[in-house]
């Protein structure tokens, strides 16, 4: 028998109770059945409730012979109980069966429409996925489990919806499905937009590059390929088709030129679908973002003086470190070391590899000379530190140099004391680079010694493993004890008046300036300027991020002192100023042009916006083969990793360019994708050449022609087979483009620059 109880106006509780075996075995005492929900009583004195508005599947129930078992799919699991009593469940089941049919055929009416809504009616986003998989996904699988009784509950239509949407399990592959038909919806429903938006109908790629709406979007666009038109076309799409008013879309440009362009090309095309030029959305670059940012948070945006006159900033920093020399015991010695960065010439592979680096890097020593190495910097300099004075690759005192078959001049000549100083490039074996013969290196050593020795002069050696031992500077100071010449040590204020006359404070201050651009737009702390420099294997890593370190922390002093931000703080104070209770963006779409060159810090202004805004959809769009700004904080990596730093994303490829021909794509193409980090792109192009139109010149011709007489004579042979032809002449140095400039415009003078 079971027990009603009168509760109140018409809440009636019934009692399942269990049967005998069940009070040793069930994990629950008994079950309490209302009108609005069930609840479940366990042994362990936990009490749930199951709300009949929860239900995701039929109740149902089996007699067996030692108690009836009742199941019932709510809130995401299983109820599943056996042993009950079968009376107390048989009077009350029907009750349940019926209140969980009609909450079940609601929650599915409701789950259906927002699949429309999410699935259907828009781009399917991945967050509209999970949301997907969390409602619409349990009720489907609960429909596959218990099909038989659903067909006699349900009403047949809903059925075959039901079927339907199974075809879409698992939604991860589904996914793909229903983006792909939404596409192909949007490609009917918006052709005449997409005709007429730009002066030339949109290409297909351009289209879905529009409609894509994930949560993240990258829209990769070779060079000439129309990623401008993208921009402005899905902008206008998003107000035409009303899913977005003009203040819930920002577009971002990287510079004023570029926010300045696309204005215009927002209110000229705006026209041609019936957009108010006053209803397009706002362009700004995120520096005027992140100015609006603090003028609305009524934070002063005065500029300080260094972003209107850089030369004002090089001046300060080189005053910051003059008095960081001068002020602090050891700052002189850090200064000095950290002036160089040394190099083993042992770890070159070749000898191109040791030639370009000797190129590309110049020691000058603290008297002024241009020194080979790093190592014979390091004894120049402690000769000139201790008073020593001495000539840099003076010619040997005697003709007799010509002995040893070319013209000799020892490495350094000591003139007070009139001795010779050699540095010899070998280790303590006799090895040498792996680009110099050591056989032939030691011979020439014997032959340096017998003629200072037939010569009477004396030389003094020092050696390559002396310096990798760490020892050099002990080498030193003994040899000069050896032949008893005075060391004196010069004075910090005498080194200090050198370095100043020299340039070398101002020079080094012109650097630290770039690094400290560099820590400002990448928001380096310590730690990660030191990570930064490790990466890079550069020696006294932990120093060198002391120092800069300090340069930063004096320079966040120095704006504060005057009030006054610079540019790089527009970025990095709006990005912390982006908090619930501070500023709360409200833009639902946000598109970011020349996303290639995005740097650190505007990367983390973008997060703070999608974060604390309303679930915004982010579209980028750039080409990681067009990224030049490197020098002022740009990370291409944010592009070439994109789904590492934000994860699944809509990947659309703009591929068709008229730019340049055929001949140009294919040579750069196959030249930019050897680099594994790069996206690969098919680029097709809409002006199509047979003969190539790519021609590469070796400044160092072996023939008597020059550099400048062969591209003159090229010139000459594409005009004779196009003579409106238009011609680029890339260098890798500026001197070389300056001397091919000056005797093509000798040449012909009437070829326009």
């Amino acid at each position: 028998m079971h027990l009603l109880l009168l509760l109140g106006k018409n809440v009636i509780r019934k009692i399942i109770r269990t049967s005998f075996l069940g009070k040793f075995f069930s994990p629950i005492r008994q079950m309490i059945v209302t009108t609005d929900y069930v609840e479940v009583q366990y042994k362990n004195q936990e009490t749930r409730q199951f709300s009949y508005q929860q239900s995701q599947g039929i109740a149902q129930r089996q007699q067996g012979f030692w108690g009836s078992r009742f199941s019932w799919h709510v809130a995401g699991q299983l109820l599943d109980y056996s042993l009950l009593n079968q009376e107390d469940l048989n009077d009350c089941f029907e009750q349940i069966v019926q209140a969980s049919t009609v909450a079940l055929n609601q929650n599915l009416v409701q789950s259906l429409k927002n699949f429309q809504t999410l699935a259907v009616q828009q781009y399917l986003r991945e967050s509209s996925l999970a949301t997907l998989q969390d409602t619409l996904v349990p009720l489907l699988q609960n429909y596959v489990t218990s099909q038989s009784i659903w067909q006699k509950q349900l009403h047949p239509e809903m059925l075959q919806q039901l079927d339907q949407m199974l075809s879409y399990l698992p939604l991860d592959q589904g996914k793909s499905v229903l983006r792909q038909q939404y596409e192909q919806q949007q490609l009917q429903q918006r052709q005449s937009f997409f005709e007429h938006i730009e002066s030339n109908p949109l290409t297909e790629q351009q289209r879905l590059a529009v409609i894509r709406n994930d949560d993240r979007n990258l829209v990769l666009a070779a060079a000439g390929t129309g990623k401008t038109s993208v921009m402005v076309a899905k902008a206008l799409d998003l107000i035409d088709s009303g899913l977005a008013r003009r203040h819930e879309i920002l577009i971002l440009a990287y510079n004023n030129a570029a926010a300045k362009e696309l204005r215009e090309r927002l209110q000229k095309r705006s026209q041609s679908c019936g957009i108010a030029p006053e209803d397009c959305p706002e362009v700004m670059t995120f520096h005027a973002l992140g100015r609006s940012i603090l003028q609305q948070e009524k934070i002063s945006t005065h500029l300080s003086v260094f972003t209107e006159d850089p030369t004002k900033l090089e001046i300060w920093m080189t005053e910051w470190l003059s008095n960081y020399i001068q002020s602090d015991p050891d700052g002189l010695s850090r200064f000095i070391e950290l002036s160089y960065q040394p190099v083993n010439a042992f770890d070159f592979k070749t000898k191109a590899e040791y030639d370009r680096y000797v190129r590309d890097h110049e020691y000058r020593t603290l008297q002024g000379e241009r020194v080979r190495g790093y190592q014979e910097l390091l004894i120049a300099n402690w000769l000139f530190l201790h008073g020593i004075t001495y000539q840099y690759e003076a010619p040997y005192i005697t003709k007799r140099r010509i002995e040893l078959g070319f013209d000799y001049r020892p490495d350094f000549y000591l003139t007070d004391a009139k001795v010779y100083l050699e540095h010899f490039g070998i280790d303590r074996q006799g090895k040498t680079r792996v680009d110099i013969p050591s056989q032939e290196y030691n011979a020439i050593i014997r032959k340096k010694r017998e003629l200072h020795q037939s010569c009477g002069t004396t030389l003094l050696e020092t050696y390559h493993y002396d310096w990798t031992e760490n020892r050099l500077e002990k080498r030193l100071a003994q040899l000069m004890q050896q032949q008893q010449i005075p060391v004196t040590q010069k004075s910090a204020q005498e080194i200090f008046d050198v370095l100043n006359q020299a340039g070398m404070i101002s020079s080094t201050a012109k650097r630290y300036v770039k690094s400290l651009a560099a820590i400002r737009v990448e928001r380096l702390d310590r730690a990660a300027i030191l990570k930064r420099l490790q990466q890079q294997n550069i020696a006294f890593a932990g120093r060198y991020a002391d120092l800069l370190d300090q340069i930063h922390q004096a320079y966040c002093k120095k704006l504060q002192d005057d009030c006054s931000i610079d540019f790089d703080d527009m970025i990095l104070q709006a990005t912390d100023l982006i908090q619930p209770d501070a500023f709360h963006p409200q833009w639902k779409h946000i598109l970011v042009d020349e996303f290639q060159d995005i740097s650190m810090a505007r990367m983390q202004l973008l997060q703070a916006l999608i974060q604390q805004g309303p679930s915004p959809i982010l579209t980028v769009v750039g080409d990681d083969w067009q990224s030049i700004y490197r020098f002022s904080g740009g990370k291409l990596e944010l592009t070439t990793r994109f789904s590492d730093l934000v994860g699944s994303h809509s990947l659309t490829k703009l591929e068709k360019t008229y730019r340049y021909n055929n001949s140009i794509a294919l040579t750069a193409g196959r030249f930019v994708m050897q680099n594994p980090e790069q996206y690969q792109k098919n680029v097709v192009t809409a002006a199509q050449v047979e003969q190539s139109a790519v021609y590469l010149l070796d400044s160092h011709t072996t023939d008597n022609q020059t550099l400048e007489d062969q591209v003159v004579q090229l010139i000459r042979e594409i005009r004779q087979e196009n003579t409106t032809a238009s011609i680029a002449v890339l260098a890798r140095y500026r001197y070389l483009l300056d001397n091919v400039k000056g005797r093509v415009r000798s040449t012909y003078s009437n070829i326009a620059y």
